[in-house]
């Protein structure tokens, strides 16, 4: 499948119309696919299991392979800075034509006239969470249930649209707001807050270290977020409308191919090793990878 996957991809970008644009991208994801790719066109890649591959370095690929897919490569000219907030009031405004990123559905819903909003690349019920806590907090390593996770206390940010919805479901005893995800690491690191969720690592054991805080995921259990991540594509811009219907064929044929979730899987965000863990939160009519 993945030298069938090339082959397309490599002919149908030498068939494709090319389109020059500019894309705003975070440093940091400007840097680590840069390390990714090595050299190599975005449209040659058909393995993720290697370093610095993540949930966005995935995003990053698959979203101009699906392009060409539909028959148009975009030839991108990168500015990478401090864009997280910025991206997508520049493509609602039609500044740029399209973000190589995935955003929440119900972030997209609020823009819809100024924006196509993609299928999505991670289904409602497939972005998993890990609940990760002190490495001295007996209490909060010792959950097997969400009637226990309840009990404890939790940090967040109101700004994570999903991440705030899935704790405010939850419910738990306490649920504080704090939009510094390093203070909030800190936090729960000193046990002065019980809990917070972040992403599963690509190896384990899964530990996050920083230089003020140490903290691990609760074995056995994970949390899903009430949420799917979609591309959005400028209405606004004149090249909208035709790159969109070219990223919804060329997702619909990765779709198909199960090139989408083999590609996170590959890179650790669709977690083979948590697959049997207890999920806590099960959501109503949850769509499995």
């Amino acid at each position: 499948m993945n030298k069938f996957l090339l082959l397309c991809l490599l002919v149908f970008s030498a068939q494709a119309e090319t389109l020059k644009t500019v894309i705003t991208v975070d440093r940091d994801v400007f840097e680590d696919s840069r390390r990714f790719l090595n050299g190599r066109d975005a449209l040659e890649i058909t393995d993720f299991s290697t370093e610095y591959a993540r949930r966005d370095i995935v995003d990053f690929v698959l979203i101009q392979q699906a392009v060409a897919l539909g028959g148009i490569k975009l030839v991108v000219k990168f500015e990478p800075g401090n864009y997280d907030a910025r991206n997508l009031r520049s493509i609602s405004t039609g500044l740029l034509l399209i973000g190589l990123d995935t955003f929440w559905l119900s972030e997209l819903e609020k823009l819809q006239e100024q924006i196509f909003i993609s299928d999505p690349l991670i289904r409602r019920g497939e972005f998993i969470a890990g609940v990760y806590t002190s490495p001295h907090n007996s209490q909060a390593l010792a959950v097997t249930s969400l009637a226990q996770l309840k009990k404890l206390s939790a940090i967040s940010s109101s700004h994570w649209h999903a991440d705030w919805t899935t704790w405010q479901r939850i419910s738990p005893e306490k649920l504080i707001n704090d939009p510094s995800w390093p203070s909030q690491a800190k936090l729960v690191s000193r046990g002065w807050v019980d809990v917070m969720l972040a992403p599963f690592l690509p190896t384990m054991p899964f530990t996050m270290r920083g230089p003020d805080y140490e903290l691990i995921a609760i074995p056995g259990v994970k949390v899903g977020l009430y949420d799917s991540r979609h591309v959005a594509v400028s209405r606004l811009h004149p090249d909208g409308e035709r790159v969109f219907a070219a990223l919804q064929s060329g997702l619909a044929q990765l779709r198909k191919d199960g090139r989408i979730v083999k590609a996170y899987t590959e890179a650790g965000f669709f977690h083979p090793a948590v697959a049997n863990w207890t999920l806590l939160n099960p959501i109503s009519n949850q769509t499995r990878h």
